[in-house]
């Protein structure tokens, strides 16, 4: 088992580098030997792919950074850009109602921002939409 990957993830043949990243929420950062090395962030979009001409990459990346869900968070934003301003980022993936959240301002730990606001983690959101499918389901 990958990381926090399901069983039917790991089931499957291949795993896209894009899907991983979303499933665990994180960058990923493949240095393979011939052209496909790339990274990729936590939405899942490619930033940067090596290729003949260019085998070495590199890229800045914010790791202070989280992957949530657009429900129960997206009435939250103004108030949140009320507060911090340009300090955080939003990075958004539509149609799949994901995004990222970031911070810029030093010491300020997007944790801390998220607890702030009460903003329900991609994970968390997954977890109770499911447990609220299956009640539905027994009755």
């Amino acid at each position: 088992m990958l990381g926090g990957l399901t069983e039917s993830h790991t089931a499957q043949q291949s795993i896209s580098q894009e899907a991983i990243a979303v499933e665990l929420g994180c960058y990923v950062v493949a240095a393979i030997g011939s052209d496909l090395g790339q990274i990729v962030d936590l939405t899942g979009r490619q930033l940067v792919e090596s290729y003949f001409a260019q085998p070495v990459i590199t890229r800045e990346i914010n790791l202070n950074r989280r992957l949530l869900h657009l429900d129960y968070n997206y009435g939250k934003m103004d108030e949140m850009l009320a507060k911090y301003g340009p300090d955080l980022t939003f990075d958004y993936v539509c149609p799949e109602a994901r995004y990222a959240i970031g911070c810029e301002r030093e010491g300020l730990d997007i944790e801390q921002v998220i607890d702030e606001f009460g903003l329900e983690r991609r994970d968390d959101y997954f977890r109770r939409a499911n447990a609220v499918q299956a009640a539905a389901l027994v009755e």
